[in-house]
């Protein structure tokens, strides 16, 4: 009884404390001694001696509202305070080459010399493409045939630069040198290695630069006209709460005038900072372990770098970039991609195709591989164990299932907004009815281009294929009984990918997904054609049904009126990627398609799959080629989950993607970021840095969405695991129809079958939910050629919305990653070296049970006495202990000097001391 009657005066004590500390100092300052506060309370969780182990998420949730809000508030500094001590983590030899000379961008494992320029490409099969259907979206009244011919895509394009070195690129069923079509160059690029990129800007600089841009009377015009998507219904305003307020259409509100509409950051309306055209870019390398690379110089820490952008032009010495990558030794084997990034030509950029394939994945040794009599699995780039594709091999030489290069099959999807080319048939107004040739067989109807942003946007653009590879609803010839890998990547700018296959009776076939975002599965994962998958959709929608919601409720009757086809089925974001297994039984023509949902894209072919018999089967039903089990197969490639899920949480980060709709601002909507509970509204601003980790640690994000879509969370550097989704965790928000908040929330229940417990980079939101990701800053460049790791990436990078008209428009946030402790070189067996080296065992020789080895032991560790011992023969050993009382002094000795510091530290110095008396008493 006394005990909880202390933890009532305390957490009241608490609170108190914190509306001083909240009312006297800034966030920033608040957080980050709270920040540390929360790391040097970790670091007295487990004593070896003395009571049990302190429950601080536990104690979190028991906080008051305010205490949890502060507790996972994710900015935890500033630009200036980032600005006094700079360290210099630009990469060398990166940069602008104001001559474009090839031979300045050289000296890697591998060297890639690409350039923009404007192509023409005649698309396969696009005398098939229909104008969007009627009933879709609003505005459209119609559905037509849009030429009587394949069209041609004037566009811009990245090839292989014409006149440089010849690069290794990767196969053309990738995209090869990228000369064949939209899809961009394959880039090959293996870990523990170094590649040189150089990249030049050869657009006509002419190209698209009027009326495609959007412009102060364009956004007047759509704030005035705006409809939402689906429910003819205009929204005036969103309040800081998040509570919307829905008028009727044409309800006397009163015209925008353009001069009137502010703009508070130019930056996010696209185009605008980039000469108000769309042809200035830069290249991100999606989910790659490699050093920041957006900002110049690459690399750097200085949070008021510029991004870096490649110009069409050579007057002003940038169009011609060298990127230099030190890719991760630990970095994972599998499907990547790369893409333009400047922020505000993103969106526009990606519709126009400037993007390809990357992959990591090499089993077979080189010839020039080194000649030192070291194991196969010390050469990073070479480790086969490390290698998907070479599981695979081994996986189908033991199932005796015929696999070869014939069996896999490359699959980038893509979508693409066009117009017919001819300054004619710009839409003036952005939310007019999108315009049209007069007739299928003109000249006009055979040539089309990306329109303009905001008719995509909004969107009134009606021609939005999405296309696969090269084409228009390509063909694939396989072989029943054998193993059929789709190697599949969506790159859609603000659409949903998915992947269904069905025969020519619209049954569903069953298929084995085996790795998510590059990084491979321990075992497949079976995504059967018929209701099994029910009983885990119906789990995770159970979240749902316990808030007590009719929308809960109504989710729940969808799940459990499910059919067999609705099982076997992806949903795939911008960005993601899945590499699936299908093992087709009877020869026949197959079809993969996606389906959509009102006011996403609509259901579209994507390929045709025609399979032939094999030699002993397939030839028709009674002789199937019969799957072989492969569930239980342990991929050794796969990364450990268990290990993450042990290291210590360093910081709790709670966001939530949030937009605002406030008619007298540019853009409108605006999108942005804020704290998890609705705090503190950020639109991107390109030189403000608020967030700020320490290489090495981990952190636990609660990302949250009060918006009726889906949103693709992506973050650059790291990736990250996913361990918990959620959808509808309120009951008061808004969706347009229950009809699509069952729809949707039903895809959530089972998009979320595809997520939680596996590795990414990039993670759908589920529409009005949240998902809980763990991160480890641990990636850096190898420091020799058996993998050795002496330091952490480190510099400014983004997280976004990858949704790019979202990002494109606010709803991007720079992140500060330093490179934390030093690390020290591989130690001989027996060894002994003391406990900050971050190259220790895996058991605790501290007696601190939230260290991670001697790899996160406290300073405190050294001083009486911790050293690790190197294991000899795999025996972990280990020797030495902190003793309880000195961990205790000091955190007195930290308590009792925030006496001299300012008011919120001194707040958190005795909010400090009371959890530890709180601890003890509890305990």
């Amino acid at each position: 009884m006394a005990a909880r009657l202390l933890f009532s005066a305390i957490t009241v004590v608490l609170g108190a404390i914190h509306v001083l500390a909240h009312a006297d100092d800034k966030h920033e300052k608040h957080e980050h001694s709270h920040e540390k506060h929360e790391h040097s309370h970790d670091k007295h969780e487990h004593p070896p001696h003395g009571p049990p182990p302190f429950n601080w998420e536990k104690f979190q949730t028991m906080l008051p509202p305010m205490l949890q809000q502060a507790s996972k508030f994710p900015w935890n500094t500033n630009t200036k305070a980032l600005k006094e001590d700079i360290p210099d983590t630009s990469v060398k030899g990166a940069g602008y080459i104001a001559d474009c000379d090839p031979a300045k961008c050289k000296g890697g494992d591998a060297n890639y010399y690409l350039e923009a320029k404007l192509r023409n490409f005649k698309i396969k099969n696009s005398k098939l493409i229909e104008t969007t259907k009627p009933g879709t979206y609003p505005n459209f009244h119609s559905s037509h045939k849009i030429s009587d011919e394949d069209v041609t895509f004037l566009t811009r394009h990245v090839q292989a630069m014409e006149g440089a070195p010849n690069s290794p690129f990767g196969p053309d069923a990738f995209g090869g040198d990228g000369m064949q079509g939209i899809l961009g160059p394959a880039l090959q690029m293996l870990p523990g290695t170094t590649v040189y990129l150089m990249v030049k800007n050869s657009i006509d600089p002419d190209y698209q630069m009027k009326g495609y841009a959007p412009t102060r009377e364009n956004y007047a015009q759509k704030v005035n006209n705006w409809v939402q998507t689906g429910s003819r219904m205009v929204i005036s305003s969103i309040g800081s709460n998040n509570e919307i307020t829905v008028l009727p259409n044409g309800t006397g509100q009163p015209n925008m005038q353009a001069a009137g509409m502010d703009m508070p950051n130019p930056v996010n309306v696209p185009g605008w900072d980039t000469n108000h055209s769309f042809n200035q870019f830069n290249i991100h390398l999606h989910g790659m372990e490699v050093a920041p690379h957006l900002f110049h110089p690459m690399g750097t820490s200085d949070p008021e770098a510029p991004w870096i952008t490649i110009e069409p032009t050579p007057e002003n010495g940038r169009q011609c970039y060298c990127y230099k990558f030190d890719i991760s030794p630990k970095a994972s084997k599998g499907l990547f991609a790369w893409h333009t990034h400047r922020h505000g030509t993103e969106s526009m950029t990606t519709w126009s195709g400037m993007f390809g394939a990357l992959v990591t994945d090499n089993y077979i040794l080189p010839s020039d591989a080194p000649t030192q009599k070291l194991p196969a699995s010390d050469y990073p780039a070479t480790n086969p164990a490390s290698s998907m594709m070479y599981n695979l091999v081994q996986m189908a030489q033991e199932k005796q299932i015929s696999f070869t290069d014939d069996d896999v099959y490359p699959f980038v999807v893509y979508n693409s907004m066009w117009k017919f080319t001819g300054d004619k048939f710009i839409q003036e107004n952005p939310t007019e009815d999108q315009k049209f040739p007069s007739s299928t067989h003109s000249q006009e109807a055979h040539h089309v281009e990306v329109n303009n942003f905001l008719s995509n946007e909004i969107p009134t653009t009606q021609i939005n294929p999405f296309l696969t590879n090269n084409e228009y609803q390509p063909t694939f010839h396989a072989t029943a009984g054998h193993l059929s890998l789709f190697r599949i990547m969506c790159v859609s700018t603000q659409y949903l990918c998915g992947f269904q296959v069905t025969d020519e009776q619209g049954n569903v076939v069953p298929f084995h997904v085996i790795s998510s975002d590059g990084i491979t599965f321990q075992h497949p994962e079976y995504y059967p054609a018929r209701p099994d998958l029910v009983h885990g959709a119906l789990s995770t929608v159970a979240k749902v049904a316990t808030v007590g919601n009719a929308l809960g409720s109504a989710a729940v009757k969808a799940v459990e009126g499910l059919q067999p086809q609705d099982m076997a089925y992806l949903q795939l974001g911008g960005g993601m990627r899945q590499d699936v297994l299908v093992q087709f039984e009877v020869a026949g023509k197959y079809t993969i398609a996606q389906h959509g949902y009102p006011g996403f894209n609509p259901y579209q072919k994507l390929a045709t799959v025609i399979v032939k018999p094999s030699q002993f089967c397939g030839h028709a039903a009674v002789f199937k080629c019969w799957p072989k089990p492969i569930d239980k197969y342990t991929f050794t490639a796969a990364w450990d989950v268990e290990e993450i899920q042990k290291r210590p949480t360093t910081r709790h980060l709670g966001l939530n993607f949030r937009q605002e709709l406030n008619r007298s601002k540019i853009p409108f909507v605006q999108w942005g970021t804020s704290a998890q509970y609705g705090l503190s509204f950020q639109p991107y601003n390109e030189t403000d840095v608020n967030m700020v980790a320490e290489g090495g640690q981990c952190a636990v994000w609660t990302i949250r969405s009060n918006d009726v879509i889906f949103h693709p969370f992506h973050i650059h550097v790291n990736p990250f695991l996913v361990l918990d989704v959620q959808m509808a965790p309120s009951s008061s928000l808004i969706a347009p129809s229950a009809a699509l908040a069952q729809k949707l929330l039903t895809a959530s229940a089972f998009y979320s079958h595809t997520l939680e417990g596996h590795w990414r980079d990039t993670v759908m939101i589920p529409p009005m939910g949240q998902v809980v990701l763990k991160q480890c800053w641990d990636a850096g460049p190898a420091a020799d050629n058996i993998g050795t790791q002496l330091e952490r990436f480190a510099g400014k990078f983004v997280f976004h919305c990858h949704f790019l008209t979202h990002s494109d428009t606010g709803l991007m946030h720079n992140f500060m990653l330093t490179k934390g402790l030093p690390m020290s070189p591989r130690q001989a067996p027996g060894s002994i070296f003391p406990a900050n080296t971050k190259q220790c065992p895996s058991n605790d020789p501290c007696g601190l049970g939230h260290a991670h080895g001697c790899s996160r032991c406290p300073e405190e560790a050294e001083v009486h006495g911790c050293s690790c011992i190197v294991p000899i023969d795999g025996e972990v050993v280990s020797q030495a202990a902190a003793a309880t009382d000195g961990v205790r002094k000091a955190l007195d000795r930290s308590a009792t000097a925030a006496l001299g510091r300012p008011l919120s530290q001194r707040v958190l110095a005795l909010e400090s001391a009371l959890l530890i008396s709180l601890a003890l008493v509890a305990g």
